[in-house]
């Protein structure tokens, strides 16, 4: 066989490495968003002033902005080769809970960006809601799309 040309095997096998960085990657990131949530949400310190956020809440929440971007990079790299292929190819079945995944990224990642960038109280607090419930069908969506068959 000649250098460079790949085989059946090698494709599966390059497809499965791809497959499992973006559960790792995805799996992070859903872990630091409830890390986040639960300590943005649930631990309060009090201060001399009343209450504060808790010292770590920024440190997750930078590091759960920093695991978006990589997460964004990784469903981008897998759009070509998985979710692209399935979308034009009308021969592969398509999956309800894969096409809600792709429906759920764009509105997710669009409403964690406006939550950056949106400086009105009251479209941030939207934002943020649009984020949260999103991030929850996400995650409920993403553990099923992995683990089960077809849906």
């Amino acid at each position: 066989m000649r250098k460079g040309i790949k085989t059946q095997t090698d494709l599966i096998q390059e497809e499965r490495k791809e497959k499992n960085l973006v559960h790792l990657v995805n799996y992070i990131f859903i872990i630091t968003a409830i890390i986040f949530g639960v300590f943005e949400y649930f631990f309060v310190t009090v201060g001399p002033w009343g209450e504060e956020e808790h010292f770590l809440t920024k440190y997750l929440q930078a590091f759960h902005i920093l695991f978006a971007a990589l997460f964004v990079f990784a469903i981008g790299a897998f759009f070509k080769d998985h979710i692209y292929k399935r979308i034009v190819n009308k021969v592969v079945r398509l999956r309800f809970s894969g096409m809600s995944l792709f429906c759920f990224f764009i509105f997710m990642t669009l409403s964690g960006y406006m939550i950056q960038v949106l400086s009105h109280a009251l479209s941030r607090e939207v934002a943020i809601i649009v984020h949260l419930v999103l991030s929850g069908l996400w995650t409920i969506f993403y553990v099923f799309h992995h683990f089960k068959s077809r849906f």
